[in-house]
């Protein structure tokens, strides 16, 4: 889980640092183990990191960079700071006993990634209260999350593992699209929560993974 405790942990600075200064984009992170299907198969950790926006609710598409920006940078694969989202690193155990593995098997198939999820917004007070009075959801169904670079295909995490050992999964990410919140004078736009369910890993007719499917109902909370 080596890349999931350092993603966690790189985050929680930046959360921090941003905290410090005042304008801060929070993070959590949790991990959640899916056993094997099968007798034998292959089990799976997910380690969800959730990025929620910096407050006030302001994300501008024109930026590249600063607290509000909901542009993402070529190879960043997390929320931005201005619109939010969440990131999903995945750990697997006993590949190397698969019948595949073992035959040396080359595997050129992709792993897949959904997920439910549902964004509380609303207005905030002056007095920093959340106006439950303002409140509304947005929720998307079955959205298909977007690849980390080269981990979702299973060549190359067999590549890693026979090279380097441990058990890397892919990783998947959403940058949420912004949403327009219109506040009563005195208040300023939030995000108040954020949640993502019925989170699924899917392989295909792999000769190492076979054709598995990993699901966490949840929820996870961001």
């Amino acid at each position: 889980m080596r890349k999931s405790i350092r993603r966690c942990l790189v985050l929680a600075l930046a959360g921090l640092a941003a905290l410090v200064l005042g304008t801060a984009t929070a993070y959590a992170c949790y991990t959640e183990y899916i056993p094997a299907s099968t007798p034998g198969g292959i089990g799976a950790s997910m380690t969800f990191t959730a990025a929620m926006p910096t407050e006030p609710y302001a994300p501008d598409t024109t930026a590249f960079e600063g607290p509000y920006t909901c542009t993402l940078l070529y190879h960043q694969y997390f929320g931005t700071p201005g619109c939010g989202g969440f990131s999903v690193d995945v750990t697997f155990d006993n590949v190397q006993a698969q019948p595949g593995y073992i035959a040396g098997a080359d595997d050129q198939t992709v792993f897949t990634a959904s997920a439910d999820t549902a964004r509380t917004f609303g207005c905030r007070t002056a007095a920093g209260d959340f106006d439950w009075n303002t409140a509304f959801v947005v929720t998307t169904t079955d959205t298909q999350l977007s690849a980390v670079y080269q981990t979702t295909q299973a060549g190359y995490l067999l590549y890693l593992l026979r090279e380097e050992g441990g058990n890397d999964g892919p990783s998947f990410y959403v940058n949420f699209a912004p949403v327009p919140v219109t506040c009563p004078a005195g208040e300023t736009p939030s995000q108040f929560g954020l949640m993502v369910s019925n989170l699924t890993i899917t392989i295909a007719d792999s000769p190492v993974y076979g054709t598995q499917t990993w699901t966490y109902p949840g929820p996870f909370y961001g």
